[in-house]
């Protein structure tokens, strides 16, 4: 999504971030995400959709948003260029061409968040296991890198450590079990890889500033997710 006029707030996993106009936000596949315009206020935008063909290494793999500057006035030249293309009865060649483009600008942006398969695929394990136990060694080992290495790409993508990284996803997920489930604070708990319900209490209420209850009665939606 380009922001090519005004200003957007993204949300992205319950945190939230302004999109403004110059900008470019590209998401990790399957988050959560929404947008915000404050009324009254005018927000143009673009948006440009990856549909990968099977089989096909997708154009970008995040572990995280990334929002960063785009040269507005390219991709607004490109987009009318296809849709003049499109509308005047062009040939296919050329709007092909305009499509090539624009597919190479997304590729040029996607690059600047590029990291390594098996660091994505590594947290793509770990949101999915997060009952799991998960230690240094562990996480390094299916990373395929060393400890000092994982600590150098966590520290650059998510500004925390991969310890700290795990316990964000499983505080994330508890976020979201207790706002859209009825499920029990020890099941909770036990869902997300904390065998001790008290402790999983403490480490949620440092994460958030509630406790799970707290969370729940107040409703998530006014309470937010933990933090970055």
């Amino acid at each position: 999504m380009v922001t090519l006029s005004g200003a957007v707030r993204v949300c992205v996993d319950g945190e939230w971030r302004c999109c403004e106009e110059g900008q470019a936000c590209l998401l990790p596949a399957h988050r959560e995400n929404a947008y915000e315009v404050e009324s009254g206020q005018h927000w143009e935008h673009a948006w440009i959709c990856l549909l990968e063909p099977p089989g096909q290494a997708p154009t970008a793999r995040l572990v995280r948003p990334l929002m960063a500057p785009w040269p507005v006035a390219t991709i607004r030249h490109a987009i009318c260029g296809l849709l003049e293309s499109a509308t005047q009865g062009q040939s296919p060649a050329l709007q092909t061409a305009w499509v090539d483009v624009l597919h190479a600008q997304v590729e040029h942006f996607a690059g600047v968040g590029r990291v390594p398969d098996a660091f994505v695929s590594l947290w793509d394990r770990v949101s999915e296991r997060l009952n799991e136990a998960w230690t240094l060694e562990r996480l390094a080992g299916e990373a395929h890198c060393s400890r000092e290495q994982l600590r150098r790409l966590c520290q650059r993508e998510f500004g925390r450590s991969p310890h700290n990284q795990v316990i964000q996803l499983r505080l994330r997920r508890a976020a979201r079990l207790l706002s859209s489930t009825d499920a029990k604070v020890e099941s909770v708990a036990e869902a997300v890889g904390y065998s001790n319900a008290f402790v999983f209490s403490l480490a949620f209420k440092k994460g958030t500033g509630f406790s799970p209850t707290e969370y729940r009665s107040r409703g998530a939606g006014r309470v937010g997710t933990p933090a970055s």
